[in-house]
C-alpha cells in the first residue's frame, strides 16, 4: 500500500504526475450540493487540494474568493503554474495559519482519507477537525467527502457518537493514540451518501457504491435551517446496486435484475438447509440466518 501517511509519497507521485486528478467526486459530481452550502461571496478554504481541478472548477463556477492549501510545495507550485489567479498556499492543516473565524466555509475532500493513513490517524483527524472549527466564522460550513463509510467516520465530528465510542468496551478500549479528541461541542452534524461516479454493476472492480458527504454547521444561528441534500443514495439503494453488480461478477453471460438475485440467494440458502434438514423446522433456521435487508426483498 503506498505510504500516503507521508509527505514525501505525496511530494514524489506529484512530481510525476503532469495530469489533474480528483479524488472521490470531481466538482460537478457534488455541485448541486456545494451549491445549496455556499454564497457567491462566501469565503472558502479548501484543504489538501492536492492537483485536482476542484478548486479551479469552484472558482469557474463564480466561487472566487477561494484560498487552497496543501503540505506539499511541489504540488503547490504546479498549482500557480496552471493557475495563476488563484490562491495557493503550502500549509499543514493541522497547524494553520490563519486567525480564528477566517473562513465561512472549508471543504475537505479526502484529505481525512489521507490523515487515517498517518501514525495516530485518530489524534491527527481529531486535531484538524479542531483547527478547522478555529478558523470557521459562526455559523460556517465545514463539508468533509470521504471514501469511508459514515459508521467509521461520523465519531470524528459528532460529539454524540464519540461519547457513544468511549462507552462501546465490546473489543476493550482503543489505544491512547487511536483515540481522537472530542468534537466541537457546537457542531451541527449532517450527513449523506452519494453515488460513485467510477462505480460500474458492469465493471469488473471492487469500487464503492457510494463515498460519504459529511457537512458540519458550527454554531447555528436561531434561524438556521438543515440542508436538504440532493441525488443521495439510501442503505437500501446502495445494497440493490451491490445485488445488481454481484449479478454482474458471479453470471456475466446473463442479465438478472437484483430481485432475481435475491430469490437465488435464498433458494440457495433453503437447498443448504433441506440437504442438512433432520425436520422441517431447519428451513426456518435457514430463513432467519439470511439478511433482513434481503429477505424485505423476495415475495414468498
Amino acid at each position: 500500500m503506498p505510504d500516503y501517511g507521508k509527505r514525501a509519497y505525496w511530494d514524489e507521485r506529484y512530481a510525476d504526475e503532469d495530469d489533474a486528478f480528483d479524488w472521490l467526486w470531481d466538482y460537478s459530481s457534488v455541485r448541486a450540493n456545494l451549491r445549496r452550502i455556499l454564497r457567491r461571496d462566501s469565503r472558502i478554504l479548501v484543504v489538501g487540494c492536492g492537483n485536482a481541478n476542484f478548486s479551479a472548477d469552484l472558482y469557474d463556477d463564480g466561487f472566487r474568493k477561494c484560498v487552497s492549501i496543501d503540505n506539499s510545495e511541489v504540488v503547490i507550485r504546479q498549482m500557480r503554474r496552471r493557475c495563476p489567479h488563484m490562491d495557493w498556499r503550502v500549509m499543514d492543516v493541522l497547524k494553520m495559519s490563519f486567525p480564528d473565524g477566517a473562513f465561512d466555509v472549508v471543504l475537505d475532500k479526502s484529505l481525512i482519507d489521507t490523515l487515517l493513513c498517518y501514525d495516530s490517524s485518530a489524534r491527527c483527524v481529531g486535531k484538524m477537525v479542531k483547527e478547522i472549527h478555529r478558523v470557521l466564522a459562526p455559523g460556517g460550513r465545514y463539508v468533509s467527502m470521504s471514501l469511508h463509510s459514515g459508521a467509521e467516520i461520523l465519531r470524528y465530528f459528532s460529539p454524540v457518537l464519540a461519547a457513544m465510542d468511549e462507552l462501546d468496551e465490546m473489543d476493550g478500549p482503543s489505544p491512547e493514540e487511536q483515540r481522537p479528541e472530542a468534537p466541537p461541542a457546537d457542531w451541527y452534524v449532517q450527513w449523506c451518501q452519494l453515488r460513485n461516479p467510477r462505480w460500474s454493476a458492469t465493471a469488473a472492480s471492487d469500487r464503492s457504491v457510494a463515498h460519504t458527504f459529511v457537512l458540519c454547521t458550527k454554531q447555528p444561528p436561531p434561524d438556521f435551517v438543515p440542508t436538504d441534500f440532493v441525488n443521495t443514495l439510501s442503505a437500501e439503494d446502495i445494497l440493490r446496486l451491490q445485488a445488481e453488480a454481484d449479478c454482474q461478477k458471479t453470471r456475466p453471460a446473463t442479465r438478472r435484475s437484483w430481485r432475481e438475485c435475491a430469490v437465488e440467494h435464498l433458494l440457495e440458502c433453503l437447498d443448504r438447509a433441506l440437504e442438512q434438514a433432520q425436520n422441517p423446522s431447519s428451513v426456518g433456521q435457514a430463513l432467519k440466518k439470511l439478511p433482513s435487508s434481503r429477505r424485505s426483498r423476495v415475495d414468498i
